[in-house]
């Protein structure tokens, strides 16, 4: 367990002495977190305990504040690959307040920081925070980092389901990108959530040549996590145009990619639900249970991961419905709703409400699946640019009928 914060008041009186041994302290970790690769992530990973309070202790310091905000930046890697969002959100906030004197440290750190509320599903968050990086890129006047702003934005609205503003950012990375070097990593960025979000759209042709490009630039860029993370990407559009061969090749790739590392369940746990995904599309429903039983979901759910939570537990739901099992299912779709409602996705939870309706109606529960049905349908109505979210109306909508006409 992360040590718990300590109040400021119960810190020692800043001391010359004490200032003294907490710029060693941070002087120590600036060392440790300079390195990236996997061996360095899982030895900090044994001492995240001591790295976590004493990053706490030099930013409550003013005369450690700004070179501890460094430490806070350089464990970046170690935060995002093993899940550690929610300790260090607010640590990252009293990290961008100490960044007073370099504007670029302030803006990295904002950056990551509204990356950190992303993956927390914070979305307003997250959005509010890159608009200021946005503004700090513009006040700075620096073209490469006003890109990292726009891809952060894309990203955080592709996410909140607001499709013309994820566009919006993704082609103006693209635009502010002509010309300027070294900055592969980012158009790949741009072309993946562009990818997404013409996937989202149905629009699978764009989406299949803007995919396939990010997939190209991450291939020549040798960046075996972000490989693997946009071949992910690449078979969801590949499973939705039906190409399952194509789809289970690139998650047998990702899959392949992150064996050889430790420190990538996340990860890896997001591939085997889409892999189940797949499987299901296939209606190869005992491969799909078998993909998903692969995940532990209570790590997942100790450790705060609620949106990979809650699509394994839709998922295996499915799955465990549709080979007879109603009242199994039943059990797992309804911790799905309400997981999916924790994370503010109003269309999973629709999605999931469906299937729960399908579940009782099965179980001869016709009435409370009938009003689970219009719940849904009425949720996916406020979605109209989403192909998904109309195509799983259309499905419901036919499956509340069906279920009005029989008990007429």
């Amino acid at each position: 367990m992360i040590a718990a914060q300590l109040p400021v008041a119960q810190l020692p009186a800043a001391s010359p002495r004490f200032v003294q041994s907490t710029r060693a302290a941070v002087a120590y970790w600036r060392q440790r977190t300079q390195e990236t690769n996997d061996n360095a992530i899982r030895r900090l990973d044994i001492e995240r305990q001591n790295l976590f309070q004493a990053v706490q202790i030099g930013l409550a310091l003013p005369q450690t504040g700004e070179d501890t905000a460094v430490v806070a930046l350089q464990a970046f890697d170690l935060i995002e690959r093993r899940g550690y969002w929610g300790e260090w959100i607010p640590v990252l906030k009293k990290a961008v307040a100490c960044a007073r004197e370099s504007l670029p440290l302030r803006f990295d750190l904002l950056s990551r920081l509204g990356q950190l509320q992303r993956f927390a599903q914070k979305l307003p968050a997250a959005i509010e925070t890159h608009h200021k990086a946005e503004t700090l890129a513009r006040q700075l006047g620096d073209k490469r980092i006003l890109v990292i702003a726009y891809c952060d934005l894309g990203e955080d609205y592709l996410r909140h389901h607001d499709y013309d503003a994820a566009e919006e950012y993704g082609r103006a990375a693209l635009t502010e990108l002509d010309g300027l070097e070294d900055m592969a990593y980012w158009k790949a960025h741009a072309l993946s959530t562009l990818g997404t979000k013409a996937r989202h759209r149905g629009n699978l042709a764009a989406a299949e040549e803007m995919l396939s490009q990010a997939v190209a630039i991450r291939r020549e860029l040798n960046q075996p996590l972000l490989l693997a993370r946009t071949l992910n990407n690449f078979a969801l559009v590949l499973q939705t145009a039906n190409k399952f061969d194509q789809a289970l090749q690139c998650y047998e790739e990702a899959s392949e990619l992150l064996t050889a590392a430790p420190y990538y369940e996340l990860d890896k746990a997001i591939i085997q639900i889409n892999l189940g995904a797949l499987y299901s599309r296939r209606e190869q429903w005992d491969k799909t249970e078998a993909a998903l039983r692969q995940i532990n979901l209570a790590c997942l759910g100790q450790s705060n991961k609620l949106y990979l939570e809650a699509a394994a537990t839709q998922s295996l739901g499915n799955a465990l419905l549709k080979q007879g099992q109603a009242k199994e299912a039943s059990v797992y779709v309804q911790r799905a709703v309400a997981l999916w409602q924790i994370v503010d996705e109003k269309i999973e939870v629709a999605n999931s409400l469906g299937t729960w309706g399908e579940a009782l109606a099965a179980q001869g529960q016709a009435t409370e699946a009938i009003s689970l049905y219009q719940r849904a349908t009425a949720s996916l109505k406020n979605y109209p640019d989403d192909a998904r979210a109309q195509s799983l109306l259309a499905e419901f909508k036919l499956k509340r009928q069906q279920l009005i006409t029989q008990n007429e």
